[in-house]
């Protein structure tokens, strides 16, 4: 069994996807705020929404761990 290579059980595999989603989605957003000026309202709502979306992922991460 040493050589055995780690896969994910069934069950986690639709978290697996919306932790891909996510991760595409906060690449999308930090690349749209490295585009906007520091202190632009737009610039803050982003830096939020990545915030949150950051801390959903890290819950899901946590998640799938606790079914593995």
């Amino acid at each position: 069994m040493g050589g055995r290579t780690h896969s994910l059980p069934l069950l986690t595999w639709p978290q697996a996807r919306l932790v891909e989603r996510m991760e595409l989605e906060r690449a999308a957003l930090s690349k749209r705020i490295a585009m906007l000026p520091r202190y632009a309202h737009n610039r803050v709502a982003l830096e939020t929404r990545l915030r949150d979306l950051t801390a959903r992922q890290i819950e899901v991460e946590l998640e799938m761990k606790g079914k593995e």
